[in-house]
C-alpha cells in the first residue's frame, strides 16, 4: 500500500510519471490494475515468515479475569488487530447490488472510519516492497490477514490468489458499519455484502484481537483481557459478564455510545445487539430496559443469539465457519477465477528472492 497523493516516481523499467491529486493509498504497484499475479506456494511462505518477522514478540501465561495486560502483549495485539482491520476494511466495502469495492488493494485513509490503518501500512510496506513485483496489493493484505490470525492462535486459513488490484475506490466511502447502531444495521451492512446473519455473528468473533482507540474510534479498551489472542473469549465474554450502557463524548467524536463491565472490557451497541435486546440508535445511558436472550427470553435477536451461543461453547466451530467466511470476504470484488498458489512444478516464475529485494 503506498500514499501516493502528488507523488511521482520513476522505475528500472522506463521512465513512468504517476501523478495523483487525490489521497487514495493504493496497496503498492505501478502495474495495470488489470493484471493479475500467479503466485507460487514458496512465494506465500516466504511472504508468510516476513510477516510473522514483523509481529512483536509477547511472553507470559494466558490472563486470567482481571489481570493486567503486559506493555508487550498490547503491542502484539495492536498489530495484530490492525492488520486484521485492513483486511476488513479493504474486504467489507464490496456492495453486492452495485457489484462494486471489496477486496481490491484500495483503501481512502481520509475516510474516517479508516483512522489508524495508515500506521499499519506503513509497518507492512517494507515487506510488501520485496514482492510488489509478484503480488498484488489485494493478496499481499489477504495474506497478512491470516498469517497473523494463525501467529495469535487462530485457525490454519488457506485462501486462493490472483486478486486483481483497483485503480480508485471513490465509492467505497461511507460503507463501513456505524458503532453507535444495533442489530438491524448489522443485517443490513452483511447482507449488501451477501453475508448471512451466522457469517456477520462469524466475522464480528474478530474483535477478540486489538482494542478500540480513543484516537480512533472516540472509545479506549478492549473486548477481552488476552486482547492479542485469537480465540471464542468475545463470545463468552458477551454472555457471561454484566455490561452497563455508557456514553463516551469527544469534541472529534460526539457521543460514543458503548457497553461498560468494570472499566475493563467494552463491547460496541453493533457487538452487544447480537445477544441482547437493546434499544440501538439511543445515546442516553439510562434508556431501556436491556436483557439477554435465549432460554425463555424471546427477543427479536434470538437467531444472532443462537450463533453467539454457540460459538461461546465451541471454539472449534467458530474457526469453522470463521473460516469459512473469511475466504469469503477475502474474495469479495474478484470477478476472475482465484486460484490455489502454484507448486514450484508449476511454475519457473520465481527463483530466489535476493532478485528483486534489491530493487
Amino acid at each position: 500500500m503506498k500514499d501516493v497523493s502528488g507523488w511521482c516516481a520513476q522505475t528500472s523499467f522506463g521512465e513512468v510519471l504517476l501523478v495523483m491529486t487525490r489521497n487514495i493509498i493504493f496497496f503498492g504497484l505501478l502495474t495495470s490494475p488489470n493484471s493479475a499475479f500467479a503466485l507460487t506456494c514458496r512465494q506465500v511462505e516466504d511472504i508468510k515468515a516476513d510477516i510473522r518477522a514483523l509481529i512483536p514478540n509477547a511472553d507470559g501465561p494466558y490472563l486470567e479475569y482481571g489481570q493486567e495486560i503486559t506493555p508487550a502483549q498490547r503491542a502484539r495485539g495492536d498489530f495484530i488487530g490492525g492488520v486484521v482491520r485492513l483486511g476488513w476494511h479493504d474486504g467489507s466495502t464490496y456492495s453486492q447490488e452495485d457489484s462494486n469495492g471489496g477486496m481490491d488493494g484500495c483503501l481512502n485513509f481520509d475516510d474516517p472510519a479508516n483512522k489508524g490503518l495508515r500506521g499499519i501500512w506503513q509497518e507492512l510496506r517494507p515487506v510488501y516492497r520485496n514482492y510488489e513485483d509478484v503480488c498484488s496489493r489485494a493478496d499481499f493484505t489477504s495474506l497478512a490477514t491470516i498469517t497473523v490470525i494463525k501467529a495469535a492462535g487462530g485457525p490454519d486459513i488457506e485462501i486462493p490468489y490472483g486478486r486483481v488490484d483497483a485503480d480508485e475506490c471513490d465509492e467505497d466511502w461511507g460503507r463501513f458499519p456505524s458503532l453507535k447502531k444495533s442489530r438491524d444495521h448489522v443485517r443490513k451492512v452483511f447482507r449488501r455484502m451477501g453475508f448471512t446473519m451466522q457469517e456477520a455473528v462469524a466475522l464480528m468473533g474478530a474483535h477478540t484481537v486489538g482494542r478500540c482507540e480513543l484516537k480512533n474510534f472516540g472509545l479506549e479498551g478492549p473486548w477481552a483481557e488476552n486482547e492479542h489472542v485469537f480465540d471464542n473469549a468475545y463470545y463468552h465474554k458477551m454472555l457471561d459478564l454484566v455490561w452497563e450502557r455508557k456514553v463516551e463524548v469527544t469534541e472529534e467524536f460526539g457521543s460514543q455510545p458503548h457497553w461498560d463491565h468494570a472499566k475493563m472490557l467494552l463491547m460496541l451497541n453493533t457487538d452487544i445487539s447480537l445477544a441482547w435486546n437493546i434499544d440501538g440508535d439511543n445515546d442516553d445511558p439510562n434508556h431501556g430496559d436491556p436483557h439477554k436472550c435465549g432460554g425463555d427470553m424471546q427477543c427479536d435477536t434470538q437467531n444472532s443469539y443462537r450463533h453467539v451461543a454457540r460459538y461461546a461453547q465451541s471454539q472449534e466451530e467458530w474457526f469453522e465457519d470463521f473460516s469459512s467466511a473469511w475466504i469469503k470476504l477475502l474474495s469479495l470484488g474478484q470477478d476472475g477465477d482465484l486460484q490455489k498458489c502454484e507448486s514450484e512444478e508449476d511454475s519457473d516464475s520465481y527463483d530466489d528472492r535476493s532478485w528483486f529485494s534489491s530493487w
